[in-house]
């Protein structure tokens, strides 16, 4: 009578829990080893999957793998961000602070994500610019990676440069953005001697300040002396 005592219902969920845990262990080995020093070997047999093509079947390749792995988080970034946008427009709230925030926190929010967040934080500032993901290329991130809107309401409020300079800010803020959280991840999830004062709310406070920064100041006369 009820869908999930049949085989059938049965079988969908032994595969949920399969690609569940494959997609969790190939989380932490490229965030803990990076992606290239990873083997499709070792995630499955790590995964405790007994057919070595488990991982093929379920997913492809690495590529296909890492793929479902942004998705996933990409899903929980983009309603974060539209819901924190929702709350600036209703507001009536249009600052570089507000800006800033909306680039930083979604993607911030994911070192309190038990759910394999830290790890998908390290993933991506591995993957920033790498010719092997051209969705990620620096040069496309503006259109591909973040929402238009989110750019639209920084674009707003952002300092008045020239073309040049915007392009590089756009590159500074999301290097910024994924290399430091990244770094900072990394750092708290190590043996390393961290200052007891550190904590999550203090970084991610910090990183809103030096993104808005970034927004805001003007080129000095030197770098705009080098503009053709």
């Amino acid at each position: 009578m009820y869908g999930i005592n049949t085989e059938d219902g049965i079988l969908r969920q032994d595969t949920a829990a399969t690609k569940a845990r494959i997609l969790t262990i190939a989380e932490k080995l490229f965030a803990s080893q990076g992606i290239e020093n990873v083997t499709l070997a070792e995630i499955n047999q790590k995964s405790g999957q007994k057919n070595r093509s488990a991982l093929q079947y379920h997913f492809g390749g690495k590529n296909e793998l890492i793929d479902t792995i942004l998705h996933k988080h990409l899903l929980i970034i983009d309603k974060e961000r539209n819901i924190l946008l929702d709350q600036f427009e209703t507001e009536g709230i249009s600052t570089t602070r507000s800006a800033a925030e909306a680039i930083v926190l979604p993607l911030a929010n994911r070192l309190n994500d038990k759910e394999g967040g830290a790890d998908y934080i390290r993933i991506m500032s591995q993957l920033i610019g790498k010719e092997t993901f051209p969705h990620l290329h620096l040069s496309d991130l503006e259109s591909h990676f973040s929402s238009q809107r989110m750019w639209k309401h920084a674009q707003k409020v952002a300092g008045d440069f020239p073309p040049t300079i915007q392009f590089t800010r756009t590159i500074l803020i999301l290097s910024t953005l994924f290399h430091g959280l990244a770094s900072y991840a990394t750092t708290i999830s190590s043996k390393k001697e961290v200052p007891a004062s550190i904590t999550n709310q203090l970084f991610i406070a910090d990183l809103i300040d030096s993104i808005e920064a970034l927004l805001e100041k003007k080129p000095t006369r030197e770098t705009l002396e080098i503009l053709p």
